[in-house]
């Protein structure tokens, strides 16, 4: 009798159960989606022409969203432009195509087969420049009356500036600097800063606004002969942590020498080259401090005046141990 009793309680319960449940999953199926929300947007990078965005998914029974866009900040005058399928895709999506500096505004809803959910909160998001559309080729330059006369071809028709840079071959220094700037369409430059004696290595840059072009080519220009070289040059009377440099030779007023030290760590990794002193040519010598004990040091020294410069000379000192 009992066990009948609890029986009849158990199957009560479970249909009890399943119509309270009933109505909920109906309702569920039959609404609305819940409204997508906090679109986390921005361009992707300059000169994509793209914007990327994403939403937090609220609801679990949406087909589809549905991404609206207007062009400008506050618009509202905004049309369809994608259909993202739920069942393939992460609430994710990349505009592209778009059109440089321009500003675009997204809204984003949930759909399904009972309707569409609210909209999500109006995101922006601005565009920057468009890549360059060419580049630099055939870039040639000669040493004339003191100067480094170059010329190039190009083939952009939408850069805004060209940036000039130079290295000086040998010299020690970081890399490429800039020079000089000229405007759109122009194809020469004339370098009045040189040195005469020294070897430079130039590229014509095309820039877009914040933009820059790719992979210029690169001439090499010899600007001259220069002065002599300092000779007889010499490392005598190193300490356990000093180099003392000497050198011989005739020089105009003014000459300088300048010093350089081959920059290496612990482990004779060498990056380049580093100034360790610029002295009075006449002096003739030159002490290098706070060095590493039983160390050898590569130093090149060249001549330098307001208009030229004399060929390296390369010496090696070691440091008693």
């Amino acid at each position: 009798m009992k066990k009948s009793l609890f029986k009849v309680v158990s199957l009560i319960t479970v249909l009890a159960l399943m119509l309270m449940a009933a109505p909920i999953q109906s309702a569920f199926a039959a609404g609305e989606p819940a409204a997508p929300s906090q679109i986390d947007i921005g361009a992707i990078r300059p000169g994509d022409l793209s914007i990327s965005f994403f939403w937090s998914d609220n609801s679990f029974d949406e087909t589809n969203f549905e991404i609206e866009r207007c062009i400008g900040l506050g618009c509202t005058d905004f049309v369809l432009i994608a259909t993202h399928d739920t069942n393939i895709w992460a609430p994710w999506f990349v505009d592209l195509g778009l059109a440089e500096n321009t500003t675009y505004s997204y809204r984003i809803r949930a759909v399904n087969a009972a309707g569409a959910s609210a909209y999500t909160d109006v995101a922006s998001a601005t565009t920057g420049y468009g890549q360059l559309n060419g580049q630099v080729s055939r870039i040639a330059g000669a040493f004339t009356n003191g100067a480094v006369e170059l010329t190039w071809t190009e083939y952009a028709t939408n850069e805004t500036r060209y940036e000039i840079e130079r290295y000086e071959i040998g010299a020690g220094g970081p890399g490429f600097i800039v020079i000089g700037t000229v405007a759109p369409d122009t194809t020469s430059y004339i370098d009045t800063t040189v040195l005469q004696g020294a070897t430079y290595m130039y590229r014509a840059v095309p820039w877009r606004f914040d933009i820059r072009g790719g992979a210029p080519e690169v001439v090499v220009v010899e600007a001259g002969i220069g002065i002599a070289a300092p000779t007889s040059v010499n490392a005598t009377d190193t300490s356990k942590t000093s180099v003392h440099i000497k050198w011989k030779g005739k020089f105009a007023a003014g000459t300088k020498v300048v010093l350089q030290r081959q920059d290496c760590d612990a482990y004779f990794n060498c990056t380049g080259w580093i100034t360790v002193g610029q002295v009075a040519a006449s002096t003739k010598e030159f002490t290098e401090r706070g060095l590493t004990r039983g160390r050898t040091y590569t130093y090149q020294l060249r001549a330098v005046t307001a208009t030229s410069v004399s060929p390296f000379v390369t010496i090696y000192a070691t440091t008693k141990p």
